[in-house]
């Protein structure tokens, strides 16, 4: 499903101030008066919880250049960190802008600016020569962590007098990873087990990336794609990635109720999907698991309890889902797997996937391997 469309057009002569010639034979760019430069966006998943039925509620940053095909000169700016607001059905930036005949236009999308303008999770942000480049810094509150997506795209403009233009079509992905802990509480010797019950208070993390920088920009064209584009990423990719621990608060709506056989009872997600734990990708490396909750005993509470393991080898890249099971019980927490999703597939999602039980039947995977699954046909947005 398509999202309506956000329009992008702009005149050469309001673009005087910012116009640095391709090439010294070059009186700049005329504008076409006729084709606008209109972009689509595939419905795509969440930023901090965004789906595909609420995208439209938060705003995104454009940025974008043009320059003659003929030359390799310097870039002309045609927008840097625009707002994209969608309302009345369809995305507005503003100033409407037009495409130049016989230019190269390439752009870069990232969503959603609030974390930019509010959350402040992206910093110092740089658009030059087509690229983006910003420093992202997880939050000290885990509930202003940003599922912060990427799009690009670059094209050759040739103009066809009596064909409408094809609109630039954003597939944004996502640059972080999320994770998904799920528990399981069992106490085999225990009296009244299913009157049992845990609460997780919180979740401390350490050894993961809590900083790093990001950079971005639009493939190359080839003989081939020039005409159509390209959404291809170039030179983009993590680095400058620094470790340390963070907090993330359980939900006390979140019951874990007891049994008696570990067999029974399904693993059970502590975070709701309000509250995903979005994090920088890692590099193979140890995280320490420390966890916290409740004990109530035939419906009474009991006791505060506070357990820790280590996730050995843990491996989270950009656009996956990793999903831990932890079987607790008062005394220890036993490490039941893990499964990994990819969180990339995104571009033609025709229903909002909302669900943190999921049914999409991963299967199970060796902790230390970080297997991923093909069978995922709309991955964890």
């Amino acid at each position: 499903m398509i999202d309506n469309l956000k329009y992008f057009t702009y005149c050469a002569y309001a673009l005087v101030p910012l116009m640095v010639s391709c090439s010294s034979d070059d009186s700049g760019p005329q504008c076409s008066g006729s084709d606008e430069l209109v972009f689509v966006t595939a419905q795509h998943s969440r930023a901090a919880e965004s789906t595909t039925a609420n995208l439209i509620q938060k705003p995104f940053a454009l940025y974008g250049d043009a320059c003659l095909s003929t030359a390799d000169g310097d870039l002309i700016e045609l927008m840097n960190g625009r707002q994209a607001t969608y309302s009345s059905g369809k995305w507005n930036y503003g100033t409407t802008l037009y495409w130049f005949p016989n230019h190269i236009h390439s752009f870069v999308a990232l969503h959603p600016i609030e974390a930019i303008n509010n959350t402040r999770t992206v910093k110092d942000v740089d658009y030059g020569n087509g690229q983006l480049s910003f420093n992202y810094t997880h939050p000290d509150n885990y509930r202003n962590a940003s599922d912060l997506l990427i799009a690009t795209h670059r094209r050759q403009y040739v103009q066809e007098l009596g064909k409408a233009v094809d609109p630039v079509s954003f597939t944004f992905e996502h640059i972080l990873s999320v994770l998904d802990i799920r528990i399981k509480y069992f106490e085999e010797l225990a009296y009244s087990n299913g009157n049992n019950r845990i609460e997780v208070t919180e979740i401390i993390l350490d050894g993961i990336n809590v900083s790093g920088s990001y950079s971005v920009r639009p493939d190359d064209l080839t003989t081939d794609n020039d005409r159509s584009g390209t959404d291809a990423h170039k030179e983009s990719g993590w680095s400058n990635l620094t470790s340390g621990s963070r907090s993330f608060k359980g939900d006390a709506d979140v019951h874990i109720n007891g049994c008696y056989d570990s067999q029974y009872n399904a693993f059970k997600p502590v975070f709701k999907n309000n509250d995903a734990i979005i994090v920088l990708p890692k590099d193979s490396g140890n995280v320490k698991l420390t966890m916290t909750f409740k004990l109530y005993v035939n419906g009474t509470y009991a006791a505060d309890h506070t357990l820790s393991t280590e996730l050995e080898n843990a491996e989270w890249k950009a656009g996956q889902k990793i999903t831990y099971n932890l079987q607790v019980s008062v005394g220890e927490i036993l490490q039941g797997g893990c499964t990994v999703e990819d969180w990339n597939n995104i571009s033609d999602l025709k229903e909002t996937i909302t669900d943190t039980s999921s049914d999409h039947d991963a299967g199970k995977g060796d902790l230390n391997l970080g297997e991923g699954w093909s069978n995922i046909e709309n991955p964890w947005q």
